[in-house]
């Protein structure tokens, strides 16, 4: 038996974050295989907002918050035993993803790197990472979790901890991009762009949105997410609306009443916020 370090990433298009763990490696006398138990985590980071720049993905930004959570975790490159990282949503399309994994591996060795750009996939994997131990602890309870991030709000519902429907929508924190601690425009994504028109707000890059315009957009936002929650298909009869959903998500009759959990960077802000803690 030995004691192996293990580490682990996800940049995703709002948000990234790194957890590093300690584990032992034992060899199953039944199986004839070798195999992991008694798993401890020793550092999670907090969530940063996933750094770009024009060329896309930040990467020497992202090569020195590895570096940084690599440290705060006290463990060297040479002593990982196993990594994995995951790019998701917007930052798995960027043209320069590859070199953020050849990066992960520079520092990770032998790494699985996986990018999921399927957002039925998303919603599964948020679901079974921040959802599943609640539906499963309430096993005869519905459970909606809507994995909020920069592109897109990736849904999942389940039931004892099994998924049985997904869906997504093009409702996420990077639409609309502003300058940090202003309302000031600096891009819009051809959907923000849309819905702009069909708002008659006049505003684009340079421009600083009015309170009013604000409240105009998160209004509509948060219809759409309402509408999936609640299975108000005919919330989606508008083009605009229908324009917003990227993979259709339909309620099965026999939902009453679910649980609602958030993940992702916008469901991290969420429970911040719940908890009481300031808005960076």
């Amino acid at each position: 038996m030995s004691t192996v370090r293990l580490v682990g990433l996800d940049f995703g298009t709002t948000t990234s974050g790194c957890v590093i763990a300690t584990a032992q490696l034992i060899h199953n006398a039944v199986s004839g295989r070798q195999e992991l138990s008694a798993i401890r985590t020793d550092f999670r980071s907090p969530l940063v907002f996933t750094p770009y720049n024009d060329g896309g993905l930040n990467t020497a930004r992202l090569q020195r918050l590895v570096d940084e959570w690599l440290a705060a975790g006290g463990v060297s490159s040479g002593e990982v035993f196993g990594g994995g990282a995951l790019l998701t949503g917007l930052a798995a399309r960027e043209g320069n993803a590859a070199a953020v994994a050849d990066l992960i591996r520079s520092r990770l060795g032998n790494a699985l790197v996986a990018t999921a750009d399927d957002p039925c996939l998303e919603a599964w994997l948020a679901f079974q990472a921040s959802a599943a131990p609640l539906s499963r602890l309430y096993s005869d309870r519905w459970v909606i979790n809507l994995d909020i991030g920069g592109g897109t709000t990736n849904i999942a519902l389940g039931k004892a901890g099994e998924v049985v429907r997904t869906g997504s929508l093009y409702v996420g924190a990077r639409h609309v991009q502003l300058v940090p601690g202003t309302y000031r425009i600096v891009k819009l994504s051809e959907y923000a762009e849309r819905l702009f028109k069909h708002l008659r707000t006049a505003r684009g890059s340079g421009d600083c949105l009015l309170p009013a315009e604000v409240g105009s957009i998160l209004e509509f936002y948060l219809q759409l997410l309402e509408a999936a929650v609640t299975g108000a298909a005919d919330a989606f009869s508008h083009p605009i609306a229908r324009l917003h959903q990227h993979v259709p998500f339909d309620i099965p009759a026999e939902v009453h009443n679910p649980i609602v959990t958030h993940s992702g960077g916008v469901g991290e802000l969420v429970y911040r916020a719940i908890d009481g803690e300031a808005s960076p």
